[in-house]
């Protein structure tokens, strides 16, 4: 991944999402891969933008940032972060990445040293972190399986986040929420997410300093 594109893809998303003037509202930034980022759908109707509306529909209007790429690995989040957080005071980070790196068979160990890396910079700068897990086909073996979907459950327990156990529940494996190559959510697919995932930004939005 160009750090080029990952900047371009920030500064689009602020230009779509960023909600009234800087301090008004909670900050909510998304750092995930492909099926955040909207692939195979517009970036407004991505499960973010649509969580953005639900917010708004709950009385709880946000400023979101989706800083979501493609094809990104669990071994770029900390960098993004930090490019976020350095820039803008983060409330919320929702953490959604992880999908990638089991594709291409990353060792668990290596994804969760990654991600804890993350988890350890947003306690720091005291980021109310919303962790959302990811689960896989057996079909790289069900040690490896276990392992991946684990290393969701240790970081959950040792840093105590907001934890959303799956990111496609509800969605994985129903071909009418998901496009032909059965793995990126449709429009209909990114509704379900949003609408699965918005007690946990409230509950996420709720610790976060920006409620305080």
């Amino acid at each position: 991944m160009k750090y080029s594109v990952f900047v371009f893809s920030v500064l689009f998303s602020w230009a779509l999402f960023a909600k009234g003037k800087a301090g008004k509202k909670p900050i909510v930034a998304f750092v995930g891969d492909s099926i955040t980022a909207g692939y195979g759908v517009t970036l407004k109707t991505a499960y973010p933008a649509v969580l953005d509306e639900l917010l708004t529909k709950a009385n709880r209007p946000v400023e979101l940032i989706n800083s979501s790429v493609s094809g990104s690995l669990s071994s770029s989040t900390l960098s993004r972060v930090k490019f976020l957080v350095g820039r803008r005071p983060v409330d919320v980070l929702v953490l959604a990445i992880g999908g990638n790196d089991a594709r291409k068979a990353t060792p668990a160990e290596s994804i969760k040293s990654s991600l804890e890396s993350v988890m350890k910079f947003a306690k720091q700068k005291k980021v109310t972190v919303l962790l959302v897990g990811m689960k896989i086909f057996s079909n790289l073996g069900e040690q490896y399986q276990k392992e991946f979907e684990g290393l969701y459950l240790q970081l959950n327990k040792a840093y105590k986040p907001v934890y959303m156990p799956f990111l496609l529940e509800d969605v994985a494996l129903k071909p009418e929420l998901n496009q032909k190559d059965g793995f990126h959510p449709n429009e209909d697919g990114h509704k379900v997410i949003a609408k699965n995932m918005l007690p946990y930004v409230l509950k996420a939005l709720d610790q976060s300093k920006g409620e305080k």
